[in-house]
C-alpha cells in the first residue's frame, strides 16, 4: 500500500519540569494511542522511537491532541519532515492547545550566490 511517509521527531520542550519516569509513561502511552507495539525498555524513556524510520501517521495531530490533554503540564514539540523537500513543519500541543507552524527558509543572499555557482 502506497503513502506518504514523514520523519517526525518529538521532545517534552519542558522535561526540566518531569522525571524520566513521568516522560516514559507518556512516551508508552503515545504507542498504545498510535496502536503500536513497540517493544519498550529502559532505553525507551523518551520519544526517540518514533523518529528511528519514516513512518506514515497520518492521524498524528489527532493523537498529539489526545495525549497533551492526557498530559497537560507536558509541552510537547513535534517535527515533521514530509517526502516533499518543502514539506516541514513543527506543531506544538500542551493540554488542550495546539498550534502549527510551517518551516520555511529564505536562503541568504551568500547561499545563493553560491548555489548559483555551484549548479554552473
Amino acid at each position: 500500500m502506497m503513502g506518504y511517509y514523514t520523519y517526525y521527531d518529538l521532545h517534552v520542550v519542558n522535561e526540566d519540569r518531569f522525571s524520566q519516569e513521568e516522560i516514559a509513561r507518556a512516551s508508552h502511552r503515545l504507542a498504545e494511542i498510535m496502536g503500536e507495539d513497540k517493544p519498550f525498555s529502559d532505553e525507551y524513556n523518551d520519544f526517540s522511537w518514533l523518529s528511528y524510520d519514516s513512518m506514515k501517521w497520518y492521524d498524528n495531530t489527532e493523537h498529539m491532541r489526545q495525549l497533551a490533554k492526557e498530559f497537560p503540564d507536558m509541552l510537547f514539540k513535534l517535527y515533521g519532515n514530509g517526502e516533499e523537500s518543502d514539506d516541514m513543519w513543527i506543531d506544538y500541543y500542551q493540554g488542550d492547545r495546539y498550534h502549527s507552524q510551517g518551516w520555511h527558509w529564505d536562503p541568504t543572499p551568500l547561499w545563493t550566490k553560491y548555489k548559483s555557482e555551484v549548479s554552473t
